[in-house]
């Protein structure tokens, strides 16, 4: 019996498996190392709007600490 095939398969699901991580890190910024650090920013709006025949007003309150 040839090993060939068991190799086509292992070297398969090493691609797939290879594939899926680089797209995850890619697509949803997850992170190959344990250490490695990102910015998060976690914004916040609360848009009040006063609109009485003039120009319109738009108010962005920003937060002074973030939690986390």
């Amino acid at each position: 019996m040839s090993r060939k095939p068991f190799y086509i398969v292992v070297a398969l699901l090493m691609f797939i498996g290879i594939g899926l991580s680089v797209h995850r890190h890619i697509q949803y910024e997850v992170p190959f190392t344990p250490g490695e650090q990102r910015a998060v920013w976690e914004v916040e709006a609360q848009v009040r709007l006063e609109a009485g025949g003039g120009p319109v007003i738009v108010e962005l309150a920003v937060p002074i600490s973030q939690q986390g």
